[in-house]
């Protein structure tokens, strides 16, 4: 401010009041008070470049008093090259124009910090209009400065990393430009940023069908809408892209809206929608050709279950009625044999071999039973079952408790001839293992085409992992239940007894 002159009486601002009236003028002391504590620096040069005022914020930068600085040239202060001469051709162009100017610059202090300064060089005209001085106001920007470039870094990096992304990305702004795409981006779709400058142009172009483009943009537009209500990330999700070439890719889209900007990424699954396409066709065919297997197999194992029963019924017909009656005739010849012998060792001997042709004859007559009984066909599965306990008491003292539901009268017979042979193959087992007298069969619904057969007993038990001399009828029985569509599980501890489970379906394929 240089020489100043105190005039008191003389006003140039204005003083506020607390009755509302107009404001007094700020006296030249007022202005002075204000640049001495201003933490702006104000300097005031002549055409000489002599400092003809500096304030205490530019004394303190120049590490000296204000006393020590005016008069002196910015040369004679020290400032070094090339700051020196920059200023003196800032100063010397205002003088020169009449204009005022701003600059932003750095400045080393006597301390070796760097600086950021945002200068404003303004003429001071005297009566005559020649610049008589120039006033310089620069504020410390340095903060402010660190923090541009901070974020211009940030920025640079920032678009570095999506540049070099291995992954498709694009920069939208709310007003639907595309403000940046990157080069992977380019790469996948084939489109430059000429191609696509708008959101509008995007969604024509990738999505030229307009039922699926209304449908997709619907989608899209919903899932940025509740990312930015929630401020959460876009929701991702699989979008049919054209690309220029008219490529059709599968991308996953998702995002995030940052600021007034969504950042937009596309993960390319088009490969991996191509192999689960071809994986799940795969699948399907297996299923189909396990389906086709395994009805073949059921009607295979049916088959076999007619083809063995028929042997069955081949085999007691030729008991019955041929060596059934080939053993009468015998004993018949043996008796009129008997009454012909004279001798008493003779006649002893005819005895005993008319005992041995009715054992002969009693077992043919069981064997006939066992391996044909006519029950299964004439009155079904649950009739079959009591039979079967009847006869189990009969040759073997086991009482067989039968339980059996409606569901016993709808099995079909072949269903029925299996779960017959493989009753008594398990009771038979109870005889032979379980060390008890009685045992329990239940027949009950499973659902609504399948029926359960329950076998058990409270006898010795054993572990189902080890079944010993059980093992191959067993394993039989599992196998035939499972070809049938069906299934065998087993209960059983030492000391527990033991339950073993069929399931079954009510009707067999051929029904």
């Amino acid at each position: 401010m240089g020489v100043m002159r105190k005039n008191k009486s003389r006003s140039l601002g204005e003083k506020a009041t607390r009755s509302g009236r107009r404001p007094e003028r700020l006296t030249l002391d007022d202005y002075r008070s204000l640049a001495e504590h201003s933490p702006d620096i104000i300097d005031r040069f002549d055409r000489d470049f002599r400092h003809l005022y500096i304030n205490p914020a530019g004394a303190r930068l120049n590490g000296v008093s204000a006393a020590q600085i005016i008069g002196k040239t910015i040369r004679e202060t020290g400032v070094p090259e090339p700051y020196c001469s920059l200023w003196e051709d800032r100063i010397r162009k205002v003088f020169e124009t009449a204009r005022p100017c701003e600059l932003r610059d750095t400045f080393q202090n006597a301390r070796g910090v760097l600086t950021y300064y945002e200068s404003r060089c303004v003429p001071e005209f005297a009566p005559d209009g020649t610049v008589r001085t120039v006033l310089v106001v620069s504020r410390d920007i340095s903060s402010h400065a660190r923090l541009e470039e901070s974020m211009r870094e940030s920025e640079t990096l920032l678009r570095k990393i999506i540049e070099l992304s291995p992954m498709a990305m694009a920069i939208v702004g709310m007003d639907g430009v595309i403000e940046y795409i990157n080069r992977k981006a380019i790469e996948t779709f084939g489109y430059s940023p000429e191609d696509i400058p708008t959101m509008e142009e995007w969604w024509r172009k990738a999505y030229p069908e307009k039922g699926y483009r209304k449908q997709s943009m619907a989608k899209w537009m919903g899932h940025v809408q509740k990312a930015m209500v929630e401020q959460t990330e876009i929701q991702g999700d699989d979008y049919r892209v054209t690309c220029k070439d008219g490529a059709v890719k599968t991308m996953f889209v998702f995002g995030v809206p940052v600021a007034s900007k969504v950042f937009v990424m596309f993960n390319d699954v088009t490969a991996y929608k191509t192999l689960q396409g071809d994986l799940e066709a795969i699948r399907d065919g297996l299923e189909v050709t396990v389906k086709d297997r395994t009805t073949k197999l059921q009607a295979l194992a049916e088959e076999v279950i007619r083809v063995e029963h028929r042997e069955r019924r081949r085999i007691a017909y030729i008991l019955h009625e041929d060596l059934q009656q080939w053993l009468v005739a015998a004993k018949f010849k043996v008796g009129e044999l008997q009454g012909m012998i004279s001798t008493p060792s003779a006649r002893e001997a005819a005895t005993r071999l008319q005992a041995v042709l009715d054992k002969a004859m009693e077992v043919t007559r069981s064997l006939t039973v066992d391996l044909r009984p006519p029950i299964i066909h004439e009155r079904g599965l649950k009739m079959a079952l009591r039979w079967l306990a009847a006869d189990m008491k009969h040759k073997f003292t086991l009482s067989v408790q039968i339980k059996a539901g409606p569901v016993a009268e709808r099995v079909s017979e072949e269903m029925g001839i299996f779960v017959f042979e493989a009753v008594r193959e398990l009771l038979m087992n109870i005889v032979k293992h379980a060390g008890v007298r009685d045992a329990t069969i239940q027949v009950n619904p499973e659902g609504r085409n399948q029926f359960r057969v329950e076998v058990s007993d409270k006898g010795r038990g054993f572990n189902p992992a080890r079944t010993g001399k059980r093992k191959f009828g067993l394993f039989s029985i599992r196998e035939r239940a499972d070809i049938l569509n069906g299934g065998m599980t087993i209960v059983s501890r030492r000391g527990r007894g033991t339950t073993i489970k069929l399931t079954l379906p009510v009707k067999s394929g051929k029904s």
